[in-house]
């Protein structure tokens, strides 16, 4: 893994969380892509499955590895990022879409709406060059209150990434899923992003 991953790991530890899930996404893209990592398997343990319905590391919520992607979650563990899940997709054009789970405390924030104006403040503060957000988009997940926002975020020497975010409140704790691809390729994959949502069930 790139050396500038493991600066930027410590750069974002005071951040919001969902600076860090944008760097967890960010840090796929210069990830070596063994084909281990890449290969299909049938298992449906937490840490193994292809397809099928999987457990948050917090064993607070479950839902799917869509179709097309693998169970990222051991290859991307053991930094100080605690992901609750990942869904890698195989690489294209030197990047591998991906969609993450982070939670943190709500810090006593009980509205969705509030939740999701801090940590779209934090993206911008964090990665000035984010650019071309869209309308916050009031939904839920699985019964719970939650926002989404998409938009465009191109690294220092990287290509233009379409991000989507979900921010969803439950048992006072916040979880944030985000989905990274390349911006000529985000409506390729956007379709495993939606299933997350569609099959996310809390426990």
């Amino acid at each position: 893994m790139h050396s500038s991953w493991h600066v930027r790991r410590i750069r974002v530890l005071r951040l919001p969380t969902i600076v860090c899930a944008v760097t967890v996404g960010l840090a796929v893209a210069g990830c070596g892509g063994s084909s281990k990592s890449g290969s299909t398997t049938t298992t449906s343990s937490a840490t193994g499955a292809a397809s099928g319905t999987v457990s948050g590391r917090d064993g607070g919520f479950t839902t799917v590895i869509p179709t097309g992607f693998v169970n990222g979650l051991a290859a991307l563990s053991g930094g100080p990022i605690t992901l609750q899940y990942a869904a890698l997709a195989p690489r294209v054009d030197g990047f591998r879409p991906n969609i993450n789970v982070v939670r943190e405390s709500a810090h006593g924030l009980s509205d969705a709406g509030s939740i999701a104006n801090r940590e779209i403040t934090g993206v911008k503060t964090v990665a000035p060059q984010a650019h071309g957000f869209s309308a916050v988009r009031t939904l839920t997940l699985d019964g719970a209150p939650a926002r989404g926002v998409d938009y465009l975020n191109r690294p220092t020497g990287g290509p233009l990434l379409h991000q989507y975010q979900v921010f969803a409140l439950h048992a006072n704790m916040v979880y944030t899923v985000t989905y990274t691809a390349l911006s000529s390729r985000y409506q390729t994959t956007l379709a495993g992003m939606q299933r997350v949502l569609a099959a996310w069930r809390w426990k």
